[in-house]
């Protein structure tokens, strides 16, 4: 089961993707978020993955003044929640 939620303040808007799927180790959420290797990896249902999705919505994240962070239990599921800031028009703007 995969659900997105989202939630805004009058700074932020933040995203989360919540699933039940196979979670991941320490490690692995350490490595997702301070490495760039990518590394292969197997789904809940045997599906191949390089990691190389959640590397871009990091590099996403990070030139749009944001945060990503990742909350998860292995055999569970994963939260990862994306935290960006909400830009307000001012009247110089044009």
């Amino acid at each position: 089961m995969i659900n997105v939620s989202t939630i805004t303040s009058d700074d932020f808007v933040k995203v989360s993707v919540i699933d039940t799927g196979i979670g991941m180790s320490k490690e692995k959420q350490d490595k997702l978020l301070h490495n760039t290797d990518y590394n292969r990896s197997w789904g809940t249902i045997g599906e191949k993955g390089l990691g190389l999705g959640l590397q871009l919505v990091k590099e996403f994240t990070k030139v749009n003044q944001g945060v990503m962070t990742i909350e998860s239990e292995e055999n569970v599921g994963t939260t990862i929640t994306v935290s960006l800031p909400i830009y307000q028009k001012s009247s110089d703007d044009k």
